[in-house]
């Protein structure tokens, strides 16, 4: 499977979302952000050791609009628990744990059906949209 390697990064500071342009890993190395100008002074640095922008890969992975979607998304989807799978709307998460990227729920045993990537739906992050989750 081939798919597109990009990142997001939220700016506490800012309280804003920037696409990160560039990528070098490497000593004093770190993620940049540069405006449509491409304009080398204006860029702005994410990741690294600055704990106050955040980093977020994106999953290969589209909503059932075409969206992107990356680690920090709030997505709705159907699931359900035991044999009942597609039976309440839910959201959740997507996070990035050791191996994979996955969805999870605050509601105890909700499981997403099989084919919940092709039926989400993106409806905010936990940035921007914290009130979702409430």
């Amino acid at each position: 499977m081939n798919r597109e390697i990009k990142f997001r990064a939220w700016d506490k500071d800012a309280s804003k979302m920037f696409d990160v342009n560039i990528l070098a890993i490497g000593f004093g190395a770190g993620a940049y952000s540069y405006p449509e100008s491409n304009d080398e002074e204006e860029a702005i640095q994410v990741g690294t050791d600055d704990s106050n922008r955040i980093l977020m890969q994106f999953t290969g992975l589209f909503d059932k609009q075409g969206k992107d979607i990356y680690e920090g998304d709030i997505i709705k989807m159907m699931g359900g628990y035991g044999g009942d799978f597609k039976t309440k709307e839910f959201m959740a998460v997507v996070k990035y744990e050791e191996n994979g990227f996955f969805a999870t729920s605050e509601l105890p045993f909700m499981y997403p059906d099989h084919s919940w990537w092709d039926g989400c739906e993106v409806i905010g992050n936990i940035y921007e949209n914290k009130d979702l989750l409430k």
